[in-house]
């Protein structure tokens, strides 16, 4: 929350609830040093572990969608990147894919979860990779996108 006016909005919306779920202790402090104090705020896992796995045949059709090929023997690694603050990962992220693929002749497989900025950023690391990689960033339901992971 950079702007004053953001904080205050932020502190009369959550100070207004009972309870608050939150994924991490830097975002509980974070919310909590912006004031919000009220609400009963608990730590709680990503509730994407929650989502039932997808079938075989799922995650078959979802690759074919994507124009990605089974491949026996050559693994499949997905990675969901996200550009965070104004630190440049590009580079490291391009770096440990071309990595995975020739030590373990792996395929990589980057998710793009919103699209439209992740998309941007994804397309930015494949042009640092020597190798090829994969994108998905067609909207698929979360329990069929996390599937390939």
């Amino acid at each position: 929350i950079l702007k004053k006016k953001n904080e205050f909005f932020t502190q009369i919306t959550l100070n207004g609830q009972k309870n608050l779920w939150i994924r991490d202790e830097m975002s509980i402090n974070a919310l909590r040093e912006s004031g919000v104090v009220k609400p009963n705020i608990v730590l709680s896992s990503d509730a994407a572990f929650m989502l039932k796995p997808p079938s075989k045949d799922q995650v078959n059709i979802l690759l074919a969608k994507c124009g990605i090929k089974k491949e026996e023997g050559r693994p499949l690694i997905g990675i969901a990147p996200r550009k965070w603050g104004s630190e440049d990962k590009a580079g490291v992220f391009a770096r440990i894919a071309d990595e995975m693929i020739n030590r373990f002749n792996a395929r990589v497989v980057f998710f793009a979860f919103h699209k439209d900025r992740d998309t941007k950023y994804i397309n930015e690391i494949c042009g640092r990779m020597t190798n090829r990689a994969h994108i998905i960033s067609d909207r698929f339901l979360p329990s069929i996108i996390i599937s390939p992971l």
